[in-house]
């Protein structure tokens, strides 16, 4: 492999990338900064418009004002004129004393870089009268010794009766594993008229569902219809065990192996009474050691020889077959052998992991970020418009540093262009790592079969908190004056960004984050880049996972934050301290780029921005296997799905990175146990 070309510009200005301004930037020798708007959330019953037509509050500020909504009751009062930070904060001091204002904070400046391009709106049009439903819906077992570990159901129906003269573009199928009392969305849309498929992603084992569909139809405008359901239709299936998850260390010596309970679908459907274990501990220039004195949880290895170092292999057998704990899924990818994160030493076993999911079209994680660029490896993951245009928002407020002309759009192209300390398309490299392509050409994503939904909230000269509370309420789906309703639900929201200045987060910043929880969201944020015990806003607030950026070697990097709030931490790569495992990769995370006259490549990068959206695709992986799961359980098992730090490393010294280095198979193999 010639990585010559790969590296040639790499070692400078990747050195700047990480979602937060490194701590020589230049922002550290900026001038004063200027406070172009004031955060206002109004005592309840308060009109956002005063009797005389003006934003309420307006009257305690200098010049004209202009309101803008936010979401979730809070607004922007943005000032004519920027005004010294200290000027701002003595008005503010002023606001709160008004008994119409319950909260107020100046707009300050978060951080990346770049911009967007303007697109025509989409006019509103009468949809066409929904088709009848499918009939004679059939649901069964579609079981094949060809993966036989994987939960597969066949679906066929015969097309609707009546369509009144509209074309079937797509079926929508859903699915309820509680006998009916609710259904979720299995596939949105098939994108085709063909009635019978099979179903796999988010199917377990041993568990009975039933189904129903509705046609999608179109009479030539610009919006599809849903039709009505069709009739229900049950099928359970059986499979294979997946493979054992193996939670102790080596084993050296006589003594235990052990490893997770499998849960019924782990189990392939089976009781456990009908599933067998049996272990092979194996030494260097040693025979092999077989054992059957196994239960649920561990193997008794009694016979092996002290001082002596065995791996070992767990299998796990029913009637239809059997799993082995080192099973793997096979990647490809070109650049692969340089993504120790995922499979290294100190990566988080994702190709274990990839045994259970690789993810579900239907979960889609936002990243709020620089916006995005058309790009090989994650085309097929973006949410796109019904002409094919790539579906998201642009939330950059300030005209100079979005760069498009406009402001605010639904274009979230990421324009290019950098400032001081920032680096353009900062957000493609984040949104490759979440979900790039598993097809041979480049790097492998963490949840390839994953959506991303694009929101831009960073320009070339970085962006302001309203901006950024505006996307993550946008995202979450929380209403907002003049701006369309998100047409993608989401799951997950990465974002590997941060206030530029210590922001306490609390009053209505937490109130924000709050919501989106609420709604069933989880919220995964980058601790910051400044080598500091403690974090950046929005790290620093109530029920978001926080994440710790590691080296190649599994210690804290250098320059991330740490501190009391962390959850996790995760490969966010440090230049300084390669991987010998893959040593061209010079320790960094390699993700999807865009060089100079908008060409596509590959560009290491380290920062807790690479961190983040590590933990977010595993996360989204979670969500396809449990729809219904809720963000507190996630920081649960990700809590709990960890490998330990080294006993003399700085997270074990020191603490503040959370519980450990996130294990994605052990997170997906506890979430395939949950009920």
């Amino acid at each position: 492999m010639n990585l010559r070309a790969l590296f040639a510009s790499y070692a400078a200005a990747a050195l700047m990338l990480g979602g937060f301004a490194p701590a020589a930037s230049a922002a550290s020798i900026a001038p004063a900064e200027k406070i172009s708007g004031v955060l206002v959330q109004y005592a309840e019953g308060v009109n956002p418009v005063a009797p005389n037509g003006e934003p309420t509050g307006a009257n305690l500020l200098r010049g004209p004002v202009v309101s803008e909504d936010l979401g979730g009751g809070l607004f922007v009062l943005n000032l004519s004129s920027p005004v010294d930070k200290g000027l701002a904060k003595t008005w503010i001091k002023r606001m709160v004393l008004d008994r119409r204002i319950i909260w107020a904070e100046p707009n300050l400046a978060t951080y990346k870089a770049s911009a967007a391009n303007p697109v025509l709106r989409n006019p509103i049009l009468t949809q066409a009268r929904p088709a009848s439903g499918p009939r004679s819906l059939v649901a069964k077992s579609a079981f094949t010794s060809a993966t036989p570990d994987k939960a597969r159901i066949r679906l066929s129906w015969q097309p609707p009766t009546n369509r009144y003269g509209a074309k079937i573009v797509g079926y929508s199928i859903q699915y309820s594993s509680n006998n009916g009392a609710s259904y979720q969305t299995l596939i949105s849309n098939t994108g085709n008229d063909f009635t019978r498929l099979i179903v796999s992603d988010g199917i377990r084992a041993g568990v009975n569902y039933r189904f129903r569909v509705r046609a999608i139809t179109n009479d030539g405008s610009l919006t599809n219809t849903l039709g009505a359901s069709s009739n229900t239709a049950s099928a359970s299936v059986r499979t294979a065990p997946k493979p054992v998850v193996v939670t102790s260390a080596p084993r050296v010596g006589p003594g235990n192996i052990t490893y997770l309970a499998q849960s019924v679908s782990d189990r392939g459907g089976y009781a456990a009474s009908q599933v067998r274990y049996r272990a092979i501990a194996t030494a260097a220039d040693i025979e092999s050691v077989e054992t059957s004195l196994c239960n649920a949880t561990r193997c008794r290895f009694p016979e092996l020889i002290p001082d002596t170092t065995y791996t070992v292999e767990v299998f796990a057998t029913n009637e239809l077959g059997s799993s082995t704990s080192n099973a793997t899924v096979a990647v490809s990818d070109l650049y692969f052998p340089l993504q120790w994160y995922l499979s290294g030493r100190n990566g988080i076993s994702m190709p274990a992991a990839w045994k259970y999911t690789q993810g579900d079209s239907d979960k889609v994680v936002a990243v709020i970020d620089t916006g995005i660029k058309p790009h090989q490896q994650i085309d097929k993951s973006l949410t796109r418009n019904p002409d094919g245009s790539i579906y998201g928002y642009d939330f950059v407020s300030e005209l100079a540093s979005a760069a498009d002309g406009d402001g605010e759009d639904p274009n979230p192209n990421d324009e290019g262009g950098e400032s001081a300390g920032g680096s353009s398309f900062h957000g493609t490299h984040v949104a490759g790592i979440i979900a790039a392509e598993h097809d041979f050409l480049g790097t492998a994503g963490v949840a390839p079969n994953n959506k991303v939904l694009p929101i831009r909230a960073l320009g070339k000269d970085g962006g302001t908190i309203a901006d950024l509370i505006k996307a993550v309420n946008w995202a979450a789906g929380v209403k907002i004056d003049g701006v369309p309703q998100n047409r993608f639900p989401v799951s997950v929201i990465n974002l590997s960004l941060g206030a530029k200045e210590p922001v306490p987060c609390i009053g209505a910043y937490s109130a924000v984050f709050n919501t989106v929880i609420s709604r069933g969201i989880s919220v995964v944020v980058a601790a910051g880049n400044e080598g500091r015990a403690s974090l950046s806003f929005p790290g620093n607030c109530p029920g978001v996972i926080t994440v710790v950026a590691t080296q190649a070697l599994g210690d804290r990097a250098t320059y991330s934050n740490y501190g009391t709030g962390v959850l996790i931490s995760a490969p966010g790569g440090e230049f300084n301290v390669g991987s010998t495992e893959s040593p061209d990769s010079r320790g960094g995370i390699i993700s999807s780029w865009i060089d100079t006259g908008n060409s596509q490549s590959y560009r290491l990068s380290e920062g807790t921005s690479m961190a983040a959206p590590v933990v977010s695709g595993i996360v989204a992986l979670m969500y396809s296997m449990q729809p219904g799961i809720t963000p507190a359980r996630v920081r649960s098992i990700l809590q709990d799905s960890v490998r330990p730090f080294a006993p003399t490393s700085n997270c074990a010294l020191f603490g503040g990175c959370g519980s450990g280095i996130i294990n994605a198979q052990l997170a997906l193999a506890r979430t395939s146990a949950l009920k």
